[in-house]
């Protein structure tokens, strides 16, 4: 079984996500492609340890994620993959995507199912690496991560925010690409991208600068009715247990949409947060 890695990336550099994206990947894929959209912290080191074959973005352009997926799609599949593994530079795979014979275990039993994408929850960390959010639907959404080459892999793509990510499977439209999810808390999606209050607030801010408005605005930094639950040191490949620290407590509400509106940028933000003098 040949399985390559797709990933798109913007800096999680500083904040050591991308590390442990490019980690889990590495650990289950035959190859890494990564399109990098215009990245201003020190990607390339990383590119390189983990022989990644990147596409460079010249521009930065955070609503043409789909274009730019399109790109990278022709290459991957310059490698004639079995499979496709996606996720964000934010994330990691869950324990049982931890090994390569754990991952090839689940494809192959996609393929027993006659299944073109696996499904798997994506656990929203908030404010910590011990803790989830199940409020404001943060506990709701299911992402497509694992792609079966048909043959006929292909993006119809806009530039718009929030479309789906995943690939259509088949040229013609009448025929079904047919999905399964995987519901075993070991195999979540583990996004760090809301596991720190700077990050929640960037994401704030660079959806508001691309021109998102209301609930699912507003949702990211209104903690009034903050609902958390504890997430399983067992949901955790062992390699990245080892650089995030004990559990801790669950972090108290403080976020408001009311206030964060008020706040011209994220760079305003960071400037409130220090401490003066």
């Amino acid at each position: 079984m040949r399985i390559i890695g797709f990933i798109q990336v913007c800096n999680n550099v500083e904040n050591g996500y991308l590390r442990r994206s490019l980690r889990s990947l590495a650990e289950i894929t035959d190859q890494i492609v990564a399109y990098d959209d215009a990245s201003d912290e020190s990607v390339w080191p990383l590119y390189r340890e983990f022989g990644c074959v990147v596409i460079p973005g010249r521009k930065r352009a955070f609503h043409k994620e789909l274009l730019h997926k399109s790109e990278l799609l022709i290459w991957a599949l310059r490698y004639q993959p079995d499979w496709l593994i996606w996720i964000d530079s934010d994330a990691a795979l869950g324990r049982t995507f931890e090994t390569r014979a754990g991952t090839e275990n689940i494809l192959s039993q996609a393929d027993r199912e006659g299944a073109h994408l696996v499904m798997l929850h994506n656990l929203n960390l908030w404010r910590s690496h011990w803790w989830y959010r199940t409020d404001e639907k943060f506990n709701d959404l299911w992402h497509g991560v694992a792609w079966k080459n048909t043959g006929e892999l292909h993006y119809k793509p806009v530039a718009k925010l929030h479309q789906q990510q995943f690939p259509y499977f088949f040229h013609d439209t009448q025929k079904p690409a047919i999905s399964v999810r995987f519901d075993k808390p070991e195999g979540q999606l583990l996004h760090f991208g809301f596991a720190r209050e700077e990050e929640v607030a960037r994401k704030y801010f660079t959806y508001r600068a691309a021109g998102q408005t209301g609930w699912a605005l507003d949702r990211l930094v209104d903690e009034r009715k903050l609902e958390l639950k504890p997430a399983s040191s067992s949901w955790y490949p062992s390699w990245l247990l080892e650089g995030i620290g004990e559990p801790e407590a669950a972090p108290l509400p403080q976020l408001t949409p009311e206030v964060m509106a008020q706040v011209e940028s994220f760079e305003a933000w960071k400037d409130l947060r220090v401490p003066a003098g």
